[in-house]
């Protein structure tokens, strides 16, 4: 309780509490100095009525009582005048003020008791010296350890002139008024001691609250100061939540256009293509209406391939497709991608090879054919973009490099090369270089965006790009290491049979969209195969319970009226006839792959080229035979 508190711990703290500490109580001392100085000099009165009153109050005593308080009035002006200086706000050298002013008048105040005759010493001006304490340890709020100094001096100070007055006074007095003079003597050292110890547990106790108070106040500061920088945070995110928010929208905006422009294009090719074909067929000029419908084949492809490509990027945008992880060697996919290229290679004079396998494999963790589709699109990128003034030199090349923590899948070429200022842009969907009239035959500019779209899906794996305008390009994909191979099995290109017709073979379709059942009926018997058509659930279960013979296979699409599925469907056709009917599903939505129901069920993407859906029919056909034999 009267050991002055401890300092800060750093020296720029305490500095700055003592900057505080001195503008704090600013007011308060100036105002404490000015009414002591007043009350120093209203006391001159209680001289002159002790003097006047009192015979023992001679000439010489009050002449020598005005010349201390004159000095007072003037160490006590001095200091006033100094607070109102710029060293007031100095607390060092305002301690130094307080401590002169306030000890000048204590030793003043012993000086008039010393000279003034018994008991008017005690009586009347003991009372200043308790004054002096209480505007040292209240007023001019001066600290703990200041206080503690003047104090221990005062007391010291005190003692020595109460003891000599009081030996001067018992020499000169009888032995009665001795006794009393020693009571006086005690009496003033009890209640000065007394006043001095409570006034040092006050001083001590006002600085550490006002140590704690300013402690506070910087932790409350540091805290709103973290809370604006928090604050200002937040709303940044929130500034640039918005700003990616209205780039996307306007991004898309801008997808949705591109996108329905390069479908408006082949759509009108189609439709002209059609009406010149029908104008031939009219004139009988096979030839040429034979020429006309390829062309307009042509742009049905053209079409289907953009909007497949939507469909894609807007799939993996939304989450509509799911990554199937495995571990496998990403060296044996290289190779396989890489052998499927090379005709594509040739044609546009482009050396594709793929750089020599080393001892061990190249295991990695991640998705077969969403992995498969990102290094083909890069690779076809990378010839489609070779440099043609390098004739035979045009190269691309695809390396498999093991890395201790991660396997790099890189497709090197020397081809133009990208910008600088259009390496990001790249990624974007309808973003191509070279081809500022959007020529079709150049490609739609969606492949970098599905890969990047894919990469960003798949766990642990990075997409880098490197390029240098006419030197080419480097693509790397950074993929996590695998642990043990698991087997997956790949169809060798000569067993996947691309049928040309269905002979025979019994079509049961489900399909409520009336021309495009049409459309399908007459693709499929064209083909040979025997095909029966319904347009619900509810008709197709009706028609199966008497049905006469066993479909080789049910074609249905997945949304059907009556809020039902081809989930129903599927249902349906195992109650009556087990598990032997293959089953296709033809849909256009993209978040049906991972129903429970249809795991084990072909799925085919809305549109889906005719030869292809006739492939797949043919080849569940196929299975569904080798099966069963």
């Amino acid at each position: 309780m009267f050991l002055p508190p401890s300092g800060f711990p750093t020296k720029e703290l305490e500095d700055s509490f003592l900057r505080d500490y001195s503008g704090r109580f600013l007011s308060h001392r100036r105002a404490a100095i000015i009414i002591g100085l007043c009350t120093w000099t209203l006391y001159i009165g209680w001289d002159l009525f002790h003097a006047r009153m009192n015979p023992e109050f001679s000439g010489y005593f009050i002449y020598v009582l005005y010349g201390l308080r004159f000095a007072g009035i003037t160490v006590l002006s001095i200091s006033a005048y100094l607070m109102y200086t710029p060293i007031s706000t100095n607390e060092e050298k305002v301690t130094l003020i307080m401590m002169f002013g306030i000890s000048s008048c204590y030793a003043l105040l012993l000086i008039m008791i010393y000279i003034l005759p018994f008991p008017y010493d005690y009586l009347y001006y003991f009372i200043g010296l308790l004054l002096v304490l209480f505007f040292m340890f209240g007023f001019v709020r001066l600290r703990a350890r200041s206080t503690l100094y003047m104090a221990s001096f005062f007391i010291f100070i005190s003692a020595i002139s109460f003891y000599a007055d009081s030996a001067e006074n018992l020499a000169s007095v009888e032995a009665s008024r001795s006794i009393v003079h020693g009571y006086y003597w005690w009496a003033a050292m009890s209640y000065l001691l007394s006043f001095i110890i409570i006034g040092c547990g006050i001083s001590v106790e006002l600085e550490r609250t006002a140590r704690q108070s300013f402690w506070r106040e910087i932790k409350l500061e540091e805290a709103h100061k973290e809370t604006r920088v928090k604050t200002e945070a937040i709303l940044k995110l929130k500034d640039d939540a918005t700003s990616i928010i209205e780039q996307k929208n306007r991004d898309k905006s801008e997808f949705i256009a591109r996108a329905s422009h390069d479908l408006k294009q082949p759509m009108q090719a189609v439709d002209s293509f059609l009406e010149a074909a029908l104008y031939s067929i009219n004139n009988g000029d096979i030839n040429q209406s034979r020429e006309l419908i390829e062309g307009a084949r042509k742009g049905a492809s053209v079409m289907r391939s953009t909007l497949n490509a939507v469909l894609d990027i807007s799939r993996l945008e939304v989450g509509g497709v799911k990554a199937h992880y495995d571990n496998f060697d990403v060296y044996a996919l290289a190779e396989e991608i890489v052998h499927s290229m090379i005709s594509l290679a040739a044609a546009n004079g482009v050396c594709l090879r793929l750089t020599k396998r080393r001892k061990r494999k190249a295991i990695v963790t991640s998705d077969r054919v969403l992995l498969g589709r990102v290094i083909s699109n890069i690779v076809s990128n990378a010839i489609k973009y070779s440099d043609i003034k390098k004739g035979v030199r045009a190269s691309v090349v695809v390396g498999v490099i093991p890395l201790p923590k991660y396997v790099r899948v890189e497709v090197i070429d020397n081809g133009i090369g990208i910008p600088i200022s259009q390496q990001q842009n790249i990624f974007k969907p309808f973003q191509q270089l070279n081809n500022p009239g959007q020529e079709i035959e150049k490609g739609l500019g969606l492949g970098l965006a599905i890969v990047n779209a894919i990469v960003n899906m798949l766990k642990e794996h990075r997409l880098e790009v490197s390029s240098i305008e006419n030197v080419g390009s480097r693509f790397s994909i950074e993929l996590p290491i695998g642990e043990n191979e698991i087997s997956i099995p790949y169809v060798e290109e000569s067993d996947n049979i691309k049928i040309s017709n269905l002979d025979g073979a019994y079509v049961l379709l489900v399909e409520d969209d009336k021309l495009l059942r049409n459309a399908t009926l007459k693709l499929l018997q064209h083909n040979g195969a025997l095909c029966d058509t319904t347009s619900s659930f509810e008709e197709m279960n009706e028609k199966i319970q008497q049905i006469e013979r066993y479909p080789d296979v049910v074609l249905t699409d997945y949304r059907l009226p009556n809020a039902r599925t081809a989930v129903d469907v599927v249902q349906a056709v195992k109650d009556v006839f087990g598990d032997d009917i293959p089953i296709i599903v033809m849909t256009g939505e993209s978040d049906i792959g991972s129903h429970a129901d249809l795991i084990n069920i072909k799925v085919l993407r809305k549109p889906v080229p005719p030869k292809e859906l006739v492939s797949e029919l043919g080849l569940a056909i196929r299975v569904d035979t080798a099966r069963l034999v």
